[in-house]
Parts: C-alpha cells; sequence; structure tokens
C-alpha cells in the first residue's frame, strides 16, 4: 500500500486538487468520509473511502465522487442512466435521486472504504 496516500481533516475544495494530482499519478487516496448519505455501507468520521482513478465508463451500482454545479462534492451510487448518457445518483441513506450528473463532473471512483483497521473493496 506504498502508493497510498492518507489525507485527512481538510474541506474538500482543499483537498479536490490534491486528490486530482494523486490519482492523475496513477495513486490512490484514502479520507476519511463525511456525512451520512452512504450509511450503512460508509459512516461518518468512522470509516475512511479509498478513492482511485476514474477511467470513465461508469455502471450502475458503482460509487463515485463528483463535483455538484453548487461546487459540492458529494459521494453517491449510480443508480440509473438517463436518457443522454447522463447519471442518475442517490446516497445509500436518501430517498431523491439526483439527476443529470455529467461525465465531466466525476473526479474519482470508490475501490474500497477502512472499518476498524480492515479493508473493504
Amino acid at each position: 500500500m506504498d502508493s497510498i496516500k492518507k489525507l485527512v481533516g481538510y474541506p474538500m475544495k482543499e483537498l479536490v486538487p490534491l486528490i486530482t494530482d494523486l490519482l492523475g499519478d496513477g495513486k490512490d487516496v484514502i479520507i476519511t468520509a463525511r456525512g451520512n448519505s452512504m450509511r450503512p455501507m460508509v459512516k461518518n468520521l468512522r470509516d475512511a473511502i479509498i478513492l482511485t482513478s476514474y477511467s470513465g465508463g461508469a455502471e450502475v451500482g458503482d460509487v463515485i465522487l463528483y463535483k455538484r454545479e453548487s461546487d459540492s462534492f458529494v459521494l453517491h451510487r449510480i443508480v440509473d442512466k438517463g436518457e443522454d448518457g447522463s447519471y442518475v445518483l442517490m446516497g445509500d441513506f436518501q430517498t431523491v435521486r439526483e439527476e443529470g450528473i455529467k461525465e465531466t463532473q466525476i473526479i474519482a471512483s470508490l475501490s474500497g472504504y477502512i472499518r476498524k483497521g480492515k479493508t473493504v473493496l
């Protein structure tokens, strides 16, 4: 795991350029999960998420980190694809679907998470 860089305790707006650079260098990135939208899979401040470079072609069921038009960053699961090729996303702990997410908004893919010192891929 020497190709993994840990980043903890920074706002996502500051982390995303670092994450993008590290992913571009072929490294995975581990950050502490914040928020409750992906419960029970990932719990706020307890678990860490492992992000990997996004290579395109996401499928229903994949979990991705993306940037909303509001400039916030979100980790959600793809639940459907729009007719225009966009993605429909929703957190596992949510009931509202977010439609119209474009490929260009995707920053990274979730490759696993860490809970109580154990990696789940």
